[in-house]
């Protein structure tokens, strides 16, 4: 929200119950970033911005949710997202650059019971990683046997 009441509540806005948006970047490599905020056009700009800290990785803006909240509830939602991610099989970004991040560690009952009602955007990655891993295998050994 920019001018009227989100301009008028300066540094303690943070306090304040208020409309906070929950999204996520989806990274090609497999990562997402999950962030808030009150304002989800100026936050995807500042995150496309190449000083954003993102550089030049491409990556697709998704809105989560909307809840009402001071900053520190909305937190909570972010952990309890995050979880969501890594749950599906994303692997977590805490702050660019490619800082990565386990989720689990930080959640307690209250984040918890957010998740469960979280349901995660994209298709669960790495469903066929260990597939993937196992075909590799077969085909390294068979290359070893007729090369023996």
């Amino acid at each position: 929200m920019s001018g009227g009441k989100a301009a008028g509540l300066g540094r303690s806005e943070k306090y304040h119950a208020r409309p906070r948006h929950l999204y996520t970047l989806l990274f090609e490599n497999g990562c997402c970033y999950v962030g808030q905020t009150t304002d989800l056009k100026r936050r995807e700009s500042q995150h496309r911005n190449p000083t954003g800290g993102w550089g030049n990785q491409p990556f697709t803006f998704v809105h989560l949710a909307t809840m009402e909240g001071t900053k520190e509830q909305a937190e909570d939602h972010e952990y309890a997202w995050r979880y969501t991610a890594q749950r599906a099989g994303w692997r977590i970004y805490g702050k660019p650059p490619n800082v990565r991040v386990n989720t689990v560690l930080r959640m307690n009952s209250r984040r918890q019971a957010i998740a469960r009602q979280c349901t995660w955007p994209s298709p669960k990655r790495n469903a066929w990683g260990w597939m993937k891993w196992i075909f590799g295998l077969s085909a390294a050994a068979a290359i070893i046997a007729l090369a023996l």
